[in-house]
């Protein structure tokens, strides 16, 4: 048994700023937790030690990553699929192969690193920092970026008192926080607080996005994976705990490249293009880079049913128009997928060729 009784005992509650997933779950949705620890037992019945050590753990970036695993083993076995955990490919074995569609799958989410996991607690550290500032302001954290861990929380919260004394008027403003080494940062904005307000800056801090910063993680995250094999694949790219979430705007980008929009001067009309430096749209001396990866599968847990805290999957299947062996569509034929839908010897045509579905029930 992945999660017995006696173990579920012993984990202590869940923090107004928990950093473990695993605890987070465990006090605010036990029965999705009992739910995993029940596929676990089916899909695994002698046992998978390496994932259940990282399932019952308290690091996020060791939980996470290990808890898609399982769904997405789960959203395979559900659908009549075979599942391999044991194929081996040029020395390694990828997360999953599927004998019905012949394809490796590799899994990989977003704060899966150990840097990515060092900042998201320091966030975490300046957060339930500010908690303790009497302040009228409602605290909001919206960019960030670290030089260096750890960094002085201390120094921070003093600044941001005096910001707080200096605005007295309750009039909301923004303020950048500039660490001694002029490239760290912290960007916030401080807002009236309303009637029913509760801390200063709530469970998470109120982070909203930070784009440039997302499109980084997220190529960092799908060039690891590419690079592992010589075999044609498939990469499930998960979202985070936390602050690292998938945005659909910032996904496009990384894979097809930025938009660029031309103007004529004389006539006023406008074109839209692409920079060829997307994962798979860049070119290196001439020849497309990623072509062995024939998909991305954008993936991110969902609650389908509050009551029960029955889990689901959310999936957006984005294809490589460059891939040397194509993902037919008929594969995932449930989810929403962005897929050629005309091509011709001098150009392809990616579409919508799905409508946008609700989260697939596991």
């Amino acid at each position: 048994m992945l999660y017995s009784p006696e173990f579920l005992n012993q984990l202590p509650a869940a923090g107004p700023h928990e950093t473990s997933a695993l605890l987070n779950l465990n006090t605010h949705r036990p029965r999705a937790l009992h739910t995993v620890n029940r596929w676990f037992d089916e899909l695994y019945p002698n046992g998978n030690a390496d994932l259940a050590s990282r399932l019952r753990g308290n690091a996020t970036s060791q939980f996470v990553p290990a808890l898609y695993e399982l769904l997405i083993h789960r959203y395979f076995s559900a659908r009549g699929w075979a599942v391999r955990r044991d194929y081996r490919i040029d020395g390694g074995n990828p997360d999953f192969y599927i004998p019905d569609i012949d394809w490796p799958i590799e899994v990989t989410a977003l704060g899966e690193s150990e840097n990515e996991h060092a900042e998201n607690g320091v966030l975490d550290d300046v957060c339930r920092s500010l908690e303790k500032v009497k302040s009228d302001f409602w605290i909001s954290i919206f960019g960030f970026h670290f030089k260096r861990i750890p960094i002085d929380t201390r120094k921070v919260v003093l600044w941001v008192e005096q910001q707080l004394e200096e605005h007295e008027t309750g009039q909301e403003f923004e303020a950048a926080y500039v660490f001694d080494d002029g490239e760290s940062h912290i960007d916030f904005v401080f807002g009236r607080k309303g009637m029913n307000a509760r801390g200063n800056v709530g469970a998470k801090g109120m982070y909203t996005y930070d784009f440039e910063l997302s499109k980084a993680r997220i190529l960092a995250r799908l060039r690891s994976k590419a690079r592992k094999y010589g075999r044609d694949m498939l990469i499930f790219l998960c979202t985070g705990a936390g602050f690292w979430s998938i945005r659909a705007e910032s996904l496009d980008e990384c894979l097809y490249g930025e938009y660029l929009v031309s103007f004529n001067r004389e006539t006023s009309q406008r074109r839209d293009q692409r920079c060829p430096n997307g994962f798979f749209s860049k070119l290196v001396q001439g020849v497309p880079r990623n072509t062995r990866v024939a998909a991305v599968v954008a993936c991110e847990r969902r609650i389908v049913d509050e009551t029960n805290d029955e889990i689901g999957l959310s999936l957006t299947v984005y294809h490589n128009p460059y891939a040397r062996r194509r993902l037919d569509v008929g594969v995932f034929s449930e989810v929403r997928q962005f897929a050629l839908v005309l091509e011709d010897d001098r150009s392809v045509t990616l579409g919508w060729v799905t409508p946008k579905t609700e989260p697939v029930k596991l």
